[in-house]
């Protein structure tokens, strides 16, 4: 019989039950040594000089392409919350035995079942404009 109270549980669960009794984890701590050729110390070729003028239209491009990509994006989202609204109002949910619009579009998207419920709530107060 293994005695569960007491001071005297834990040694006599481990003779009760050897396969129970797990010794306990341990901690290794590894430190790696600073790789060739990194930090301020290092014997590596000095950085070529790059024309500022030349990185300055390189960054002026970039922030043109992610400029343009966020209009895309956020076009993207208005007709995504229009066709929601739709969807709602029409109650296409139903079709696939649904609970809400929020759990439609869940199952249907892949998304979370809180940011379909928000995408909803925006959708609604979109087409209510």
């Amino acid at each position: 019989m293994i005695a569960l109270a007491g001071s005297h549980a834990a040694p006599a669960l481990a003779e009760a039950a050897p396969a129970l009794a797990h010794p306990a984890p341990t901690l290794a701590l590894r430190v790696r040594e600073r790789p060739a050729g990194y930090g301020p110390e290092s014997d590596s070729a000095p950085i070529p000089h790059v024309d500022p003028r030349a990185e300055v239209d390189a960054l002026e491009e970039l922030e043109e392409e992610i400029a343009v990509l966020a209009a895309h994006i956020h076009a993207a989202t208005h007709r995504l919350l229009v066709l929601v609204a739709e969807y709602d109002r029409r109650r296409g949910w139903e079709l696939g035995g649904h609970r809400s619009c929020a759990h439609g579009l869940a199952f249907r998207t892949g998304i979370d079942l809180g940011a379909a419920r928000e995408k909803v709530r925006a959708a609604r107060a979109l087409a209510g404009l």
